[in-house]
């Protein structure tokens, strides 16, 4: 189903029932990363975010076999969870990223925060979004970087995307700012008169 509502604009549903959208891009072999904006809508046994045609892997919202935790796939080879056991909540939008990097695994952000790593690699497979075992999903947006991004702009996209707010303690050191600065020009115009 696709016009759902979404976080920044438009969005499509999976049921988890072979939903596809054909890619048919070339994987990426080296460092990569990919980001989704997701709510998960139900558990499935595995469901693919983005996958190849076995051979190959998947990045998942739910790992095989029935984990309910997201994970990542080589076919034939393994299936891989992180360390922390993240499983995305129901019916809520979330900032999803994973990096991958052929020396130090894939790292899982949630909201700009990381949530999870791995130390094993894969290459991001870009075949299609969804596929024979699709994640029961809204997918709102899905971005992919040849390259490994840094913790502050996976946080600096999920805070453009609004699924985040400031640290407290930011808003409050920019508040003292822009009251220092008023009473500062406050002192100059009082002191010119």
């Amino acid at each position: 189903t696709q016009g759902l509502a979404g976080v920044t604009n438009g969005a499509a549903g999976f049921d988890g029932v072979n939903d596809a959208v054909n890619l048919d891009a070339s994987s990426i072999a080296g460092a990569w990363t990919a980001e989704f904006i997701v709510s998960k809508q139900g558990q499935e046994d595995a469901g693919s975010l983005v996958r190849s045609d076995p051979p190959g892997g998947a990045l998942r919202l739910d790992q095989w076999n029935n984990t309910g935790e997201v994970g990542f796939t080589a076919f034939g080879v393994a299936d891989y969870l992180f360390d922390t056991n993240y499983s995305a909540p129901l019916d809520e939008f979330i900032h999803l990223t994973f990096v991958g990097e052929p020396l130090d695994g894939v790292t899982l952000f949630v909201n700009g925060e990381e949530a999870g790593s791995n130390p094993n690699f894969v290459p991001l497979h870009l075949f299609e979004i969804g596929g024979p075992d699709a994640a029961n999903m809204i997918l709102d947006e899905f971005v992919v970087f040849d390259r490994a991004l840094g913790q502050q702009e996976i946080f600096d996209h999920a805070l453009a995307a609004g699924l985040v707010v400031p640290e407290p303690s930011a808003i409050a050191i920019w508040s003292l700012i822009g009251f220092g600065l008023l009473s500062f020009a406050y002192y100059r115009i009082a002191k010119q008169k």
